[in-house]
């Protein structure tokens, strides 16, 4: 998890930290110091239960507010188990966030279906990505492959001095 700040962040990102062992908790709240966030990460031990569910609303409940591009990246090494929200209320919220989740699976054995199916079911309904890592060491891959993704997603808009109706449809091209 340490090698996450330096393969994802960048000067001028702006991220915070939530922890979901038993209940999500904001670790660090929105900074922008990447040597503090390798800090809190490197101090954040997996144990007891797992609120995924609390914690995907939770994460999204902070860019309330948030201008400019969002994501979320959310490392678990299990299903939920101590959520107070369902998943059903959580896919609701997902689809109505307009954020990206980018889900990676630590350690998830590939016969856990469900679990995989639901991380699954987070990246693609947002338009991120899921990961599957068995290992430590594959991690850094993930994170550069998040960070490519990220950083090459461009948002054009455009807005038309005409006063026709919206009915009416002009052709307009962008070329980058």
């Amino acid at each position: 998890v340490a090698g996450f700040a330096g393969k994802l962040l960048r000067a001028g990102d702006t991220f915070f930290v939530a922890t979901f062992s038993w209940e999500p908790a904001v670790a660090m709240a929105w900074g922008s110091d990447v040597a503090a966030v390798t800090g809190v990460l490197e101090r954040v031990t997996p144990e007891g239960g797992t609120s995924l569910n609390d914690a995907v609303v939770r994460s999204l409940e902070q860019f309330r507010g948030q201008r400019g591009r969002t994501a979320v990246v959310l490392l678990t090494d299990g299903d939920d188990t101590t959520s107070r929200t369902g998943w059903d209320a959580t896919m609701r919220f997902v689809e109505t966030a307009r954020v990206p989740l980018f889900t990676v699976g630590f350690n998830i054995s590939k016969l856990d279906f469900f679990i995989r199916e639901r991380l699954e079911k987070l990246a693609t309904v947002t338009g991120g990505e899921v990961f599957f890592a068995p290992k430590v060491g594959e991690l850094p891959g993930v994170y550069t492959r998040i960070s490519e993704r990220l950083r090459s997603q461009y948002l054009i808009s455009y807005r038309s001095p005409s006063k026709k109706g919206s009915d009416d449809c002009s052709a307009a091209k962008a070329a980058v």
